[in-house]
């Protein structure tokens, strides 16, 4: 439900997004828009935008539990949220190609397969958060923003233009320029020319507005990475819009700025054009805005350095000029520092035990966007979760922050929307091992219970199938209500299996003491499929294998574009040698050759076991446990990618079967005699079907013989004939 709720939240968003776009472009609504954009520069156009048309006043917002946690103010009583669309990422492992540095193409091992690798990524996703406005809050005063004002003192004025310098990319200069320009920038010459002789202020304006050309529209730029080059109009609306933005966020007079022509320039453009121009200058005052902050704080510190220097200098010549203390003052002077073994220390026990608090927050999956308080007991914990509303549609709840100096140290989400995430958790093998970590999960049940909070739990499985990094694994309700478990490696070969636990062990539970059991390791990534999507898996896989041997190399299938063909041939031939060295040696001892031949041809197709058996005898040419014969046989078998020049390079490595000699002569002959043992019946249903010449005169011959015999039955049937 909550879900639900959450979708029409967010579409409702942005509908009202749609809408707001669509009022956008008249004269003061625009500049409504850009002054809040320059007060909030780092948030989304989607963002600015939503908090324009909800409160156009606003000038910083945060949080319910951010205004508490970093600012110590809380918001007042009946004040109205702002909904903003944030960020609610979470992430995953996953395996993926190694890619060449300088190619961006996946790096192939001797055969062709990509290298592999295991990396954390981060997928999207988004929630609706609520924010206040400073304006609705109270308690303490804050902090000075870092925004500076652009005075009229000359020195206020030289920093800040050397900052603009710094942003620009390309050389600025002041010269006569014939006209009214106040300045251009040179497609050709790759500088920005400004006009002599105007005020400070108009110099600043003119200098952002020609470096946002330079940065958005420079014609070379745009063609070396395939950019849109916009027209003239676009270009100019762009470029002062970015200038407004920027020089509102510095405090500069922007009242000569007029947008009335926005509404005719709009009219004639898409929605999608527009909301890509908007986004376009939303994203040049943020990176601008965001430089020439950065380029002042390095002017700030440039500055306090040459005062610290010149300061150095004036104290070294101080103290030639001091007299020297004696070495009893030099004793007793007092200590200026305490060292950090003066520090106090935790006990070996403490460190060993490490601590675990809790934190509630209004979003489980994004903290920081809405109320948040951490530092908690578990009991205040859940109180707090109490108190926070339940329509907040946020996905409220407790988590925990574990601190014993390991590698998991940090906060964990504990239980989400009256869910307590014990599966989540326990997936987790360090986490299964940690005391800490295990009571909070029964606790938190225990004070749900007596709280009168109402646990969520799902309905557990009776059967499913679960795939832990390379491995699938099987379980099912046997019938004394115990846990059924089969394992399966990567091929959907059975591994290993067996019964665990009693009618009073969850599926969780059983999970967990299966991977464990079986030194199954997971980061938490864990898939899960219906038996009728295993069985499926399974099916295409078992297709895969038996489809007929690729006939080409690695480097001729690069070549016919058939990569692919090639890597699923090698994968299939590599698992048929391994089936023959894991399974063959059993059934040879135990007198079950023909059976085991039989099911490997089944499974792998006569081609692909020939294959592997042929690889195995042409690498071990000078071994006398062979026949010659079967040498002779195996000579003729074309296995593409052999190369009898560069070992290394050699696919047959990789199709090799580690069984005696003995044995795989015994199979390769058997092999050969189920080929010829086929073809010869293959021939024979031919022949059955097609009779051949001198059957089809040998079968009249009979004809006309049996009717010498038997000449009343044809006076028979040349009566009925005539009669008929």
């Amino acid at each position: 439900m909550a879900e639900n709720k959450q979708q029409q939240q967010l579409k409702a968003i942005t509908e009202k997004l749609e809408q707001g776009l669509k009022d956008l472009f008249d004269s003061e609504t625009y500049k409504e828009y850009l002054n809040t954009m320059s007060k909030f520069h780092n948030y989304s156009f989607s963002n600015t935008l939503l908090i324009a048309m909800q409160k156009p006043d606003a000038t910083l917002v945060a949080g319910y539990g951010a205004w508490q946690k970093k600012f110590g103010r809380h918001v007042m009583k009946d004040e109205k949220s702002i909904k903003i669309i944030a960020p609610a990422p979470y992430k995953v492992q996953v395996e993926r190609d190694v890619l060449d540095p300088e190619t961006k193409k996946p790096v192939l091992d001797e055969f062709g397969e990509p290298l592999k690798e295991t990396v954390t990524v981060q997928r999207p996703r988004f929630t609706v958060a609520s924010v206040f406005d400073v304006s609705q809050t109270d308690g303490k005063p804050l902090p000075e923003l870092e925004v500076h004002d652009l005075t009229d003192s000359v020195e206020a004025y030289d920093q800040f233009f050397e900052a603009l310098k710094r942003t620009s990319k390309v050389p600025i200069a002041f010269e006569e320029i014939n006209g009214s320009s106040h300045g251009y920038y040179h497609q050709v010459d790759k500088r920005i020319a400004i006009r002599e002789g105007m005020a400070q202020a108009q110099n600043v304006k003119t200098a952002i507005h020609e470096i946002a050309h330079s940065r958005l529209h420079d014609v070379d730029m745009l063609e070396a990475e395939n950019g849109i080059k916009v027209d003239q109009r676009t270009r100019e609306v762009q470029a002062e819009s970015v200038a407004y933005a920027v020089c509102q966020y510095y405090k500069l007079d922007t009242s000569e700025y007029s947008f009335g022509y926005i509404a005719g320039w709009s009219s004639g453009q898409e929605m999608k054009e527009l909301k890509s121009s908007l986004e376009t200058i939303r994203r040049e005052a943020d990176s601008m805005i965001t430089e020439i902050d950065g380029h002042l704080r390095e002017l700030s510190k440039e500055k306090e350095a040459k005062l610290e220097q010149e300061n150095d200098t004036d104290m070294i010549i101080e103290k030639e000029n001091a007299p020297e203390m004696s070495k009893d003052e030099t004793h007793n002077a007092p200590e200026k520092s305490i060292t950090s073994d003066d520090a106090p220390k935790l006990s070996k026990e403490q460190e060993q035990k490490g601590t675990l608090t809790f934190y509630a927050a209004e979003c489980m999956e994004y903290p920081n966007y809405g109320e948040f308080h951490e530092g908690l007991t578990l009991r205040e914990a859940l109180e707090i979760y109490q108190r926070i509303p339940d329509d907040a549609g946020m996905g409220k709840g407790i988590g925990f922050d574990l601190q014993n100096g390991g590698e998991y140290d940090g906060q964990f989400p504990l239980m989400s929307r009256g869910r307590v995430l014990a599966s989540d958790i326990n997936d987790i093998g360090y986490f299964r091992g940690e005391p800490l970590v295990q009571k909070a999960i029964s606790d938190v049940r225990e004070m749900m219970a007596e709280m009168g909070i109402k646990e969520i739990r799902e309905r557990e499985p009776d059967e499913a199938v679960l795939k832990v990094g390379g491995m699938y694994f099987h379980m099912q309700r046997a019938d004394d209500m115990s846990w059924d478990y089969t394992i399966y490696d990567r091929n959907f070969r059975e591994n290993d299996g067996g019964q665990i636990g009693t009618g009073d062990m969850t599926f969780d539970t059983a999970r967990s003491e299966i991977m464990e059991m079986h030194q199954i390791r997971t980061s938490g990534n864990i898939q899960s499929y219906s038996i009728g999507q295993f069985e499926q898996m399974k099916q295409e896989h078992m297709n895969g294998l038996k489809s007929p041997v690729y006939p080409y190399s690695f480097e001729q299938a690069k070549d016919r574009g058939e990569v692919t063909e090639f890597r699923q041939n090698r994968e299939a031939t590599i698992e048929c040698a391994e089936q023959f060295t894991k399974e063959f040696g059993l059934a040879y001892h135990d007198r079950k050759m023909p059976e085991f031949l039989n099911m490997m041809v089944d499974r792998y197709g006569m081609d692909r076991c020939k294959l592997v058996l042929a690889s195995t005898i042409q690498l071990a040419e000078h071994d006398g446990r062979y026949y010659p014969s079967v040498k002779e046989a195996a000579a003729k078998v074309a296995i593409p990618g052999a190369d009898n020049q560069d070992h290394s390079r050699d696919i047959r490595l990789s199709y090799y079967t580690n069984c005696h000699p003995v044995m795989v002569n015994a199979a390769f002959q058997s092999l050969c005699s189920m080929e010829k043992e086929k073809q010869a019946a293959v021939n024979a249903d031919r022949s059955a079907g097609k009779p051949s010449v001198m059957e089809k005169l040998e079968a009249k011959k009979k004809q006309v013989e049996s009717a010498k015999q038997k000449p009343s039955v044809t006076q028979d049937k040349k009566k009925e004939a005539e009669l008929g």
